[in-house]
């Protein structure tokens, strides 16, 4: 009876799977991250010395496995879920979920479409901050939204994300709306002795409105893209420029952040749809502040070096 219930669970699964079109992608890795708190060098000397004992290390181990579901119920309609878990071996409060869906609608081409996007992360632990003699964790949650639209090369994008944190840290709860577009080329017809490539700059523009006057962590700002994919590489280049807008919060007035991030990622193909991944990434944070002990604690730099599987699927 049990192996019958199963068999029939199987077939509708099987039956819905393929009539909806469906695909699925789904990766398991393993990373290093060299700095996940977004330590200082003061800071990290701390830890090492033992004046800070709120986390067990300063560097981590974290398995990180994805899973994306699409389908195509509707013909020119899209439907994605997206489910990542990351788990830190070390710090395990600091492991988080992030949970996603987009629905987009094609006209016509692959290359013109407009999206809708909702992203959900339940509970994301900053670090641990010392507050009245005890350690509280610094974390929020956030809901994102996000429009897309693509005409042939330009995309374009808006989106709104709001940060919720705990009642100990409800001043820095915020707003953040970001606008920009990008510009895609295709490098076929160009380079025909190798497989086609795709060159993209992009340019967005944020601004973060932030609940409390003290402290105040709101800020406008611009960031820069450029990259290049392959059918087995993909290399980011992104720039960040933040000018934090108080005029009140001593801490926070005057300053200016440089956020920099590099990354690149490989492919090796083990099957017809499953592939070996290594990838490598490293971001570093400058701040100039009108008091040098706030740019000494806010500057820092991190390295993560990934591998992992990846499977894909499709009826």
């Amino acid at each position: 009876m049990k192996e019958n219930f199963l068999l029939i669970l199987y077939l509708i699964f099987t039956m819905g799977y393929h009539r909806l079109k469906a695909e699925t992608k789904s990766s398991s890795q393993i990373i290093y991250d060299s700095n996940p708190f977004l330590l200082s060098d003061s800071q990290i000397n701390n830890f090492l010395s033992g004046k800070d004992s709120a986390f067990k290390t300063y560097d981590d181990l974290i398995g990180r496995t994805t899973f994306n579901f699409f389908s195509s119920p509707f013909g020119e309609m899209r439907l994605g879920w997206s489910f990542v878990s990351n788990l830190f071996f070390q710090n395990p409060k600091k492991s988080y979920l992030e949970i996603g869906c987009h629905l987009r609608r094609y006209f016509g081409k692959l290359d013109r479409y407009g999206e809708m996007g909702y992203q959900f992360v339940p509970n994301y632990l900053i670090r641990p901050i010392k507050k009245g003699g005890r350690f509280l964790d610094l974390s929020y949650s956030a809901h994102s939204l996000e429009g897309r639209g693509k005409l042939k090369a330009f995309e374009f994008l808006f989106a709104f994300s709001y940060e919720n944190y705990p009642k100990d840290f409800d001043f820095y709860d915020a707003g953040i709306y970001s606008f920009g577009f990008s510009w895609t080329h295709r490098t076929s017809s160009l380079l025909r002795r190798f497989d086609p490539v795709r060159i993209t700059f992009g340019l967005k523009g944020k601004r973060c409105l932030a609940r409390g006057d003290l402290p105040d962590i709101s800020y406008q700002g611009i960031e820069f893209l450029c990259g290049i994919k392959g059918k087995r590489f993909d290399f980011a280049l992104t720039g960040e420029w933040r000018g934090f807008t108080t005029e009140i919060d001593e801490r926070h007035r005057g300053r200016r952040d440089l956020i920099g991030k590099a990354s690149l990622s490989f492919s090796f193909p083990l099957g017809r749809r499953s592939s070996f991944l290594v990838n490598y990434e490293f971001k570093i944070r400058e701040t100039t502040a009108e008091i040098v002990e706030e740019s000494e604690v806010r500057d820092y730099r991190k390295h993560r070096i990934g591998i992992g599987v990846e499977y894909a699927a499709k009826p």
